[in-house]
């Protein structure tokens, strides 16, 4: 063990105090990083490459073993920290961002123009590559090992989804209590002291309900019809909380977006990872850690989507390529300037659904936001918004025992005729009113579409439609239309204009440096 040295690492082991006593390792009187170091070094001495299967938690490894001259990285399972690799012609670069990557002698930084049709799709960038040219993430549940051989790469663990009958929704809600319960305990220490993000959704309402979260944020608006900060407010009040809101307006939240590209790394089409982003700069003002309800959307069947599963899924040729899809392939090839057929949809359909073990339709759709849209959207933003506004968020779901719920629990636990997330609002309602837990889900709304069909706030915009990014990527024309469907018969079409939007500007900043 005196021979490996850890070149990188964040994260948050939630069994320290398990795998401490099961390595001998005494972290008596040590910091949480010094002690998930000394332990993640014993457990590699013990169990080498299979170090992953032992942990839960959060985590993102680079190991250097000087006996061997290799390094060794390994992704957690759900991918809540990030990792990245770069090849050079003299090794192997690995980072935990972005950013950090860049500043590393040896990265040559060029544009990756191909994934730019599958950013507009997604909204955000799904699987391994990145928009700069040979840097790739290492994907969750993966590992890499660089030595004179050259590089491998292996997954380390692989869900399966085994139902068990046996069990009632009572029986399956227990676990995820417990597991919470669990999680609660283990994801900060004693010492720690957090409070909550809370929004009218029965997620953030049940944990909060069961943490010892003291205070509750919510966002707010002046447009009434995407506000949920009443119906926080009532929860938090029933619950004996403290509640605060922040209220984003509209000037705020444009002002804020070419920053925010440049804290995210990538870009990104989310509307209300933006509001969450200036939230949490607000509430670092006064506490440090928070709670935030991600995960269970896409374990228990959380989006209306998802009640489409037979549609989707049960037909020869599967569309399904996640819950956020919004341009397809004509669209993508009217818009864009170069159009690159191998990173079609189609294949990037083929390449996923060939690791695609073939489950009903609900589990499949499941794991497909699993593994694409929880990394590249979700735990992606977190990751990043956390980082750049410095409040640290804990996210209790991510838990191998609530998943593990979610492995076994057959389909009709979660999605019904009327209810989703059965099982999870089945635990919730033992903590909170009927009404709370079986609230409707509005996916924390920003109101982003009325403000776009403002003039005050959509003349900058669209300018930047016509302008030289837009000229070098897209056909102009394409553009014109689209704004004029956007503003005539087709609100809807706002996450298309935003997306486009988004990355341009991300691309100024990275590409071009523009203030």
């Amino acid at each position: 063990m005196g021979n490996v040295i850890i070149k990188e690492y964040a994260g948050l082991i939630r069994n320290y105090r398990q795998l401490a006593n099961e390595l001998s390792v005494n972290i008596d009187g040590l910091s949480r990083r010094d002690r998930e170091e000394k332990i993640l070094l014993s457990a590699y001495d013990k169990w080498g490459y299979d170090i992953g299967n032992h942990l839960n938690g959060q985590f993102a490894l680079v190991l250097f073993d000087e006996s061997k001259n290799e390094t060794f990285a390994v992704r957690d399972q759900f991918g809540l920290q990030q990792l990245f690799y770069y090849l050079t012609d003299d090794g192997i670069l690995c980072t935990l961002s972005i950013k950090d990557m860049l500043k590393k002698d040896g990265f040559k930084k060029e544009f990756n123009e191909k994934v730019l049709q599958l950013y507009l799709g997604f909204t955000y960038i799904a699987g391994e590559e990145t928009f700069f040219k040979g840097l790739y993430k290492l994907m969750p549940c993966k590992y890499l090992v660089f030595n004179e051989k050259g590089l491998k790469i292996e997954r380390y663990f692989e869900a399966i989804f085994t139902v068990d009958e046996s069990k009632t929704e009572d029986d399956f809600a227990s676990e995820i209590e417990s597991g919470l319960i669990s999680a609660l305990k283990e994801v900060k220490d004693e010492s720690e002291v957090a409070d909550s993000f809370l929004s009218g959704g029965v997620d953030s309402s049940y944990l909060l309900a069961i943490s010892d979260a003291k205070i509750a944020y919510s966002a707010s608006y002046e447009h009434k019809g995407a506000d949920e900060s009443e119906l926080a407010k009532q929860t938090a009040e029933k619950l004996n909380r403290k509640f605060v809101k922040y209220t984003v307006t509209p000037e705020e939240y444009f002002a804020s977006v070419k920053q925010f590209m440049y804290d995210m790394e990538s870009p990104t089409g989310d509307a209300s990872s933006l509001v969450f982003a200036i939230c949490c700069k607000e509430v670092v003002k006064h506490s440090k850690i928070c709670y935030s309800g991600e995960g269970s959307d896409e374990w228990f069947g959380g989006y209306n989507i998802y009640r489409k599963a037979e549609e989707y899924m049960n037909v020869p040729s599967p569309l399904f390529c996640g819950n956020t899809y919004i341009m397809h392939t004509p669209e993508q090839k009217r818009l864009l300037k170069r159009y690159h057929e191998e990173y079609s949809m189609a294949n990037f359909r083929k390449n996923l659904y060939a690791d695609l073990k073939m489950y009903e339709p609900l589990t499949r759709m499941l794991d497909i936001d699993q593994r694409i849209f929880l990394e590249g959207s979700i735990f992606h933003n977190v990751r990043r918004i956390s980082d750049s506004s410095g409040l640290d968020i804990r996210t209790p779901y991510v838990d191998m025992r609530i998943y593990d719920v979610a492995l076994h629990a057959p389909a009709k636990f979660k999605i019904n005729g009327e209810n989703n997330k059965i099982v999870l609002r089945k635990a919730a309602e033992r903590v909170l009113p009927k009404e709370v837990a079986w609230r409707t889900k509005k996916g924390f709304p920003v109101p982003i579409r009325d403000w776009l069909l403002d003039k005050k706030y959509n003349e900058k915009i669209f300018a930047k439609l016509h302008g030289e990014v837009a000229e070098k990527f897209f056909n102009i024309d394409e553009l014109d239309n689209l704004i004029l469907q956007f503003t005539t018969d087709h609100p809807e079409f706002w996450r298309k204009i935003w997306t486009i939007y988004t990355f341009i500007l991300w691309y100024e900043v990275f590409f071009i440096n523009k203030d």
